[in-house]
């Protein structure tokens, strides 16, 4: 199963500059969340800006939790784990940016999967080292 169907929820994306449009080096849209929306903790092999329009939310960036309002913008950086849960009782809308174009496989990473593979398949190396 799709790892997003999983980790997103009440969640919608309009793309306003992608590789459709001509882009080569960056991708920007829109990000809507319902009342209720996630977004679990992951992470990307490119960086990411946040420009936040509309509602308040609690987002999490490099395990720190930051409140965001309308006219605040973040970032995070490659490998920097966020995540976004709107519990605030109301809409929350931001401009997002992606740069470089993300890849088109591996572009999300989600820690829960690292550490599952680690259990499996690493059990036991440092002995083997």
């Amino acid at each position: 199963m799709y790892a997003g169907l999983i980790t997103y929820s009440g969640i919608s994306v309009k793309m306003l500059v992608d590789q459709n449009r001509g882009a080569h080096l960056l991708t920007m849209f829109m990000v809507d969340y319902e009342v209720g929306g996630a977004a679990q903790n992951h992470e990307h092999p490119f960086e990411e800006g946040y420009f936040f329009l509309q509602g308040e939310t609690d987002f999490e960036l490099g395990g720190q939790i930051h409140h965001f309002r309308p006219g605040d913008t973040a970032w995070a950086g490659v490998g920097t784990t966020h995540a976004c849960y709107n519990t605030e009782g109301g809409r929350v809308r931001w401009i997002e940016t992606q740069a470089p174009v993300p890849p088109r496989q591996h572009s999300y990473r989600w820690p829960t999967d690292w550490e599952r593979y680690e259990a499996e398949h690493c059990q036991g190396s440092d002995e083997n080292a």
